[in-house]
């Protein structure tokens, strides 16, 4: 997933091979498909979740019980 474009220069003209910016790699999406009721979210979830807000997870983190 692209979080964003980083432009080295504004209003500047670029040779051929020369880099002019790059793509800022946020991160990825993972969707977890589960039983219903198979976990239990922790609060911090629940409610970031309910306001519409995303919460970076790290590999290996625990996100309920």
């Amino acid at each position: 997933m692209v979080g964003g474009i980083v432009n080295h220069y504004e209003n500047k003209n670029v040779h051929q091979g020369e880099e002019m910016g790059y793509f800022d790699l946020a991160g990825s999406t993972i969707v977890l498909l589960l039983p219903k009721d198979a976990i239990t979210l922790y609060p911090a979830f629940r409610s970031a979740f309910k306001k519409g807000m995303e919460i970076p997870v790290r590999q290996g983190e625990p996100i309920g019980h």
